[in-house]
């Protein structure tokens, strides 16, 4: 066998996939002005790795656990900027100080599982690799590198004006049992949330991941994920206890409103919730969504990041 024959074959995972099919599916990373050289560097690297993993499919962990390490050298380098003085800090100390200067969107939670997985892959106990599973990880590692490049009153202010949505959708009844209204054409939604305020656009917007009613049919064990989609409000308003706004894209006046103000579509939906509340997997459903809101979240999230 030639050297191309024992290291160059696609990886059977990728079925039918061919080497530039495969590689336009690679991150587009984008590091904010600010964002030093070496951290920029290393990620050519992770996205080379990337493009490997085509032929080795555990290269995607490895590129993982590149992307972690740099993301811990990008927080010595910005900790060094803001505290010249002091001495090297452990990845719980970066993350930790770090957050309490406002320097993160990402919970201190939610980075004390990177600071994990750093640990994982810097003190491993025995072989293991998860492959494509932490494909969208490498991409939010990225952007937590951005959010340390962000503007600090913007993000406060964003976190106050997201506070008070969120409350506001509360108290309106808009998480689930809801109607979404577009020009006249109404659609009933199993469940609403808010995912992310731009605030630097003006006027601010709001994305919202919607879930209507679906299909409940099973296939043995397995079920049928349900259909999610994005709704990009600009100037969101609370009005007698609705939400309305203007799409985005299309320019069009949106609102929800709680189901209970739609006498005319209440039976259906009764109909309906009468059968979900019966299944005892409920929660397959409602966690089964996630890989789809991730994508839409990144994708928004990257876009705010190149504004």
């Amino acid at each position: 066998m030639t050297f191309a024959e024992i290291y160059l074959q696609p990886h059977l995972v990728f079925g039918e996939l061919n080497f530039e099919e495969y590689c336009s599916k690679i991150p587009k990373f984008y590091f904010r002005m600010g964002v030093p050289k070496d951290v920029i560097q290393n990620f050519e690297v992770v996205e080379k790795m990337l493009a490997l993993s085509y032929y080795e499919y555990k290269l995607i962990d490895e590129a993982y656990a590149k992307a972690i390490h740099t993301f811990e050298m990008a927080m010595s380098i910005r900790y060094k900027e803001i505290f010249p003085q002091s001495k090297k800090a452990t990845f719980n100390i970066l993350i930790t100080e770090l957050s309490k200067l406002n320097l993160f969107d990402t919970d201190l939670d939610t980075l004390k599982h990177v600071k994990y997985m750093r640990n994982h892959y810097s003190h491993p106990e025995r072989h293991s690799f998860g492959g494509i599973v932490f494909w969208k990880r490498i991409e939010f590692t990225s952007h937590l590198i951005n959010e340390m490049y962000e503007d600090i009153e913007l993000r406060l202010e964003r976190n106050k004006i997201t506070e008070e949505f969120l409350h506001q959708l509360e108290k309106a009844n808009l998480n689930k049992s809801l109607v979404m209204e577009i020009e006249g054409k109404q659609t009933i939604l199993f469940s609403m949330s808010l995912l992310f305020i731009n605030n630097k656009r003006t006027p601010k917007t709001c994305l919202l991941v919607c879930t209507p009613l679906f299909d409940m049919e099973q296939d043995g064990d397995s079920i049928i994920v349900p259909f999610v989609f994005k709704s990009k409000l600009s100037n969101p308003t609370f009005i007698d206890g609705s939400l309305k706004g203007e799409s985005f894209s299309a320019k069009k006046q949106v609102s929800f409103s709680p189901i209970s103000k739609h006498p005319n579509l209440f039976p259906t939906f009764e109909k309906w919730n009468s059968e979900y509340e019966r299944k005892k997997n409920k929660f397959q459903y409602e966690t089964s969504t996630g890989f789809y809101i991730t994508e839409i979240y990144q994708h928004e999230v990257q876009e705010f990041q190149e504004m």
